[in-house]
């Protein structure tokens, strides 16, 4: 009796794979999320796209008043200044550099996984989801603009949560309220971008939901949710010693701002001619997976009748989005983002053999297999190069470069060799199951080493960090109107890593530089020039009675010759030198 009471209160253990808890998968998908996103993130230099996200965070941090019109500084787009202030607030703690200017385009792309994994487990299985998971750490969009000082990724993880909320929601008032704020918020931050894929969100979720999204709880869910995204919207454009009085005409300046640039990148056609580029985007953003998800997207096209009703609400979904993005082909394609888990989804999905068209995919794993045994044995092959380097290039190779990348590529053989079938170690750690595990983790490992420690090795041998910081050193003590910048203001990555506190003199063109050195009662100034512009510059100082005080430059950008004379080796290099009145 006493055995079966005791049976009869022990709970039943399935010990199936499918059951089974595997409690290193997550930790190993986020760990490798985390790496593959921090790894050299902070000594990688900004490039021009992130320069106004950084200087914005700079201009804070001086206590400048980046919101208003006669703030000295301006971005090139005014829809960069949202979120400047939830940036700010780890820099205020940690300082201002790269790691922290990209640190919320990270927590994002993490944001982003955790809910791809959740909503792929829901569409499809626990399986599909871990797949779908690991697909998008090895993804370009997911590694390039994770990695990157922009508000992209938090579209990207806005998308996907507002697919999440509103699927969850059902008739629940705080549920529903979650995702009016995030439509709402994604409205005032992203505007036409994220209005554009509200029908395929609608499409994904609306047909799941026991009630209809537009009751009376609805609509208390919509008025609370706008009334607390006001509340941020109003908090974002608060500035010491700007009276509240004036906040309601700075939040409507800046709405307007953010879509008016954002309606106009999204309609005008580029090269003054419409064409469907959409496609062609999502490729790129979806390497290395691209061919995996032609096969899914075309493959459950063509069996759409045998799809589930939650399968087809995806499907539908996805491709409403991308008709939407096609309509609208002067998109920037880094707004396509936001579809790119939904499309690792399906591909996930398909090649977990969940959609029906398991031929299809075990096609497409071949070819992929194949490729990745060849792209792995050249970077192993990368490390036998080192002798070349001096003879070709005439540099020493950096060793990050010579060492990491024969790394990763020899992990990526290793995955595709051990990958033995079901139960080995290969499937255990990674927590998928099936053909596909080996090439998704090379996959993984071969676009670390290209966009993570590629990247990053050849930072060293950009010229733009070094040489503007040396301009910030040199110019630092100076009046504004003693240095002298020719051509067009410099861009926001200039400013932030020069470290300016106001605004420099800007030389448009060359007869101007008479009235403004006239007015340097020092006799000398900065200046600053690209080599295209040097023969101009000289023949417009010799007019004006200036010249150069020194024999050589005070700082050349590399690639520039050390001499003033008429050769240089690019154009778009930059000197800084002292020139004095004669």
């Amino acid at each position: 009796m006493l055995v079966a009471n005791m049976n009869r209160n022990t709970p039943v253990i399935d010990f199936t794979p499918e059951s089974v808890p595997m409690r290193r998968t997550g930790w190993m998908i986020y760990l490798s999320a985390v790496a593959v996103l921090l790894a050299w993130a902070g000594n990688t230099s900004l490039n021009g796209d992130e320069g106004d996200m950084a200087e914005g965070i700079r201009q804070l941090l001086c206590g400048n008043d980046i919101f208003s019109p006669q703030c000295w500084w301006q971005p090139a787009e005014r829809s960069f200044l949202w979120f400047c202030r939830f940036r700010m607030l780890p820099a205020q703690l940690f300082g201002s550099s790269e790691l922290i200017c990209r640190l919320f385009s990270m927590i994002s792309a993490v944001v982003l996984l955790c809910g791809t994994t959740m909503l792929a487990g829901d569409f499809f299985n626990r399986r599909t989801g871990v797949c779908a998971a690991w697909m998008l750490i090895g993804s370009y969009g997911f590694i390039c603009w994770g990695r990157f000082a922009g508000s992209f990724m938090t579209l990207a993880a806005w998308v996907l949560w507002s697919v999440i909320w509103l699927r969850n929601a059902r008739d629940h008032f705080w549920w529903r309220s979650v995702f009016f704020f995030l439509l709402f918020a994604g409205l005032s931050w992203w505007g036409f971008h994220y209005l554009l894929l509200i029908p395929g969100i609608m499409l994904i979720t609306m047909t799941s939901a026991r009630k209809a999204l537009w009751c009376w709880n609805s609509l208390a869910a919509a008025l609370f949710a706008g009334m607390v995204a006001a509340a941020v919207l109003f908090w974002q454009a608060g500035f010491p010693g700007v009276p509240p009085q004036e906040y309601p005409f700075r939040v409507w300046q800046q709405l307007k701002a953010v879509w008016a640039e954002s309606f106009y990148i999204a309609v005008r056609p580029e090269n003054g001619a419409w064409n469907l580029k959409s496609p062609v985007n999502l490729l790129r953003l979806t390497l290395p997976w691209s061919l995996p998800v032609v096969v899914a997207v075309s493959g459950m096209i063509c069996r759409w009748r045998e799809l589930s009703g939650d399968h087809r609400r995806l499907l539908g979904g996805v491709l409403l989005m991308i008709i939407a993005a096609g309509i609208f082909p002067g998109r920037r394609w880094q707004y396509q983002l936001s579809l790119l888990p939904f499309m690792l989804m399906l591909c996930a999905g398909t090649v977990t053999g969940c959609a029906g068209i398991e031929s299809w995919s075990r096609n497409a794993g071949r070819v992929m297999w194949w490729c990745f045994c060849i792209l792995g044995s050249l970077a192993v092959a990368v490390i036998v190069t080192w002798p070349l380097w001096k003879i070709i290039f005439h540099f020493s190779p950096p060793l990050l470069l010579m060492f990491g990348i024969p790394l990763l590529g020899l992990s990526a053989l290793l995955f595709l060799v051990f990958d033995t079938g079901g139960g080995s170690a290969v499937e255990r750690v990674s927590g998928m199951n099936g053909p596909w595990s080996g090439y998704i983790l090379a996959g993984v490992c071969l676009m670390a080493a290209v966009f993570v420690v590629g990247v990053s090795g050849f930072d060293d041998y950009r010229s733009g960090r070094p040489f503007w910081e040396k301009c910030g050193k040199l110019s630092r003590h100076l009046p504004p109107h003693e240095i002298l910048y020719y051509g067009a203001f410099p861009n926001a990555k200039h400013l932030y890593y020069m470290a300016l506190t106001s605004r420099c003199t800007v030389v448009k063109e060359p007869g101007e530089f008479a009235g403004v050195l006239g007015k340097i009662s020092s006799g000398e100034a900065l200046l600053m020039l690209k080599r295209a512009d040097f023969t101009a510059v000289r023949e417009a100082l010799s007019t004006a009675e200036w010249a150069w005080k020194d024999a050589k430059p005070l700082a050349v950008e590399a690639g520039a010759v050390n001499f003033y004379g008429d050769e240089f080796t690019d154009g778009d290099k930059y000197i800084i030198c002292r020139i004095r009145r004669l």
